[in-house]
């Protein structure tokens, strides 16, 4: 039995954590000796889909005309998706329904967290799904001194000196507010504390707070912030007044923190 890893889209996820995925999927079946295939052979039961570019959708079609089985890796979510380029949001409805329809098509659906499990069986998808770690390989991060010490020397940081390494993008999106959160702990710096006059405080405030009875979801809107002590004639010379005050706040924050 072989496993066919389709590899169409590789190029362009090659250096993604998709691609990164992919060359993990290959090293795993290897390493429990199962034989893995670029193409479809007889003795290939299934195909492993990470893509959701059209022709990952002819590729598990054409399995199920094999009667082969279908695993599709569920990398992407309509919330990942969001923010990620300029009108993205807009676009997000339609690429939900779109990875809906690939991932529907598979037998199983893997995707790396709890989270996403969560989020792919709220869009109503009525095959299987199960989070499994796209994993690490611990051969390439394994501890090398020699590399610690470069390190160290070139950004002059002492022996001592606690380092936080991150191996992801360094958006917002992948989590670099709480990486640079996690850092500031790590090295016993006092956690930020983003007060209610800013939107981020807002929100937090009003989303942890038991006292709300009637909860609404909602987005950050002026309406959660901390009014003005004075008042400002006209809503948008208000609401451009609360921004400035928010941004001054941050502003100072950033100096404290940088």
């Amino acid at each position: 039995m072989r496993i066919y890893i389709y590899s169409g889209g590789e190029k362009l996820v090659g250096r993604s954590g998709v691609g990164q995925a992919i060359r993990h999927q290959r090293e795993c079946l290897r390493r429990a000796e199962i034989g893995t295939t670029s193409r479809w052979t007889k003795d290939a039961a299934a195909v492993h889909v990470n893509t959701i570019l059209p022709d990952s959708v002819l590729a598990a079609l054409g399995a199920k005309l094999r009667r082969r089985k279908v695993v599709w890796y569920g990398h992407s979510t309509m919330e990942d998706f969001r923010s990620s380029f300029k009108g993205s949001n807009v676009l997000a409805p339609l690429f939900k329904r779109w990875i809906t329809f690939c991932y529907g098509l598979g037998d199983v659906v893997l995707t790396p967290t709890e989270y996403s499990r969560r989020l792919l069986e709220g869009y109503g998808l009525k095959k299987p799904v199960y989070s499994i770690s796209n994993g690490v390989d611990t051969e390439f991060f394994k501890p090398d001194p020699a590399a610690r010490s470069a390190l160290r020397t070139r950004y002059g940081l002492g022996e001592e000196a606690k380092v936080v390494v991150s191996v992801g993008h360094m958006i917002a999106r992948k989590g670099l507010p709480e990486f640079l959160e996690l850092a500031r702990r790590m090295a016993g710096e006092a956690p930020v504390d983003f007060p209610r006059e800013t939107a981020l405080g807002a929100l937090g405030l009003y989303v942890s707070d038991e006292s709300i009875s009637s909860f609404q979801p909602m987005n950050i809107n002026f309406g959660i912030i901390t009014p003005l002590d004075h008042r400002v004639k006209g809503k948008r010379n208000k609401n451009q007044e609360i921004s400035a005050r928010s941004l001054a706040i941050i502003d100072q924050l950033r100096e404290r923190i940088l």
